[in-house]
């Protein structure tokens, strides 16, 4: 089954966290070689030197489909198969969606964590 690492709004207790709610979650998790910016009401993970903060769920293959159309592939965001390590340090691959435009004059949020922004 495919793996794939949140890090905005469908992490536990954010606003999209009920299409994962079935999910088997595997753990908190880096991805290192991204920066986070808060481009909206959500976060935007893209390639940068930093690490992003998030978790991991084994979801089954159907749902991939269907997160893609909620995070708007291609348009807004793309799908792609990075390197995340887990809290125990097991790196694993898992999806991420990655967004897809520019983040010229967008908030970086430097710690990573979405849940840093998303809790005011």
């Amino acid at each position: 089954m495919p793996k794939v690492f949140v890090y905005g709004t469908l992490r536990k207790g954010e606003s999209r966290s009920f299409l994962l709610t079935d999910c088997k979650f595997l753990g908190y998790a880096k991805a290192k070689g991204f920066l986070l910016y808060n481009v909206s009401s959500f976060p935007g993970m893209v390639p940068g030197e930093g690490e992003v903060i998030g978790e991991v769920y084994e979801i089954p293959e159907s749902l991939l489909e269907k997160l893609d159309k909620v995070e708007d592939v291609p348009n807004l965001f793309r799908r792609e198969l990075i390197e995340v390590v887990l809290e125990d340090g097991i790196g694993i691959l898992a999806y991420v969606y990655l967004y897809n435009k520019k983040v010229d004059n967008k908030l970086l949020i430097p710690s990573g964590d979405w849940k840093d922004v998303s809790k005011f």
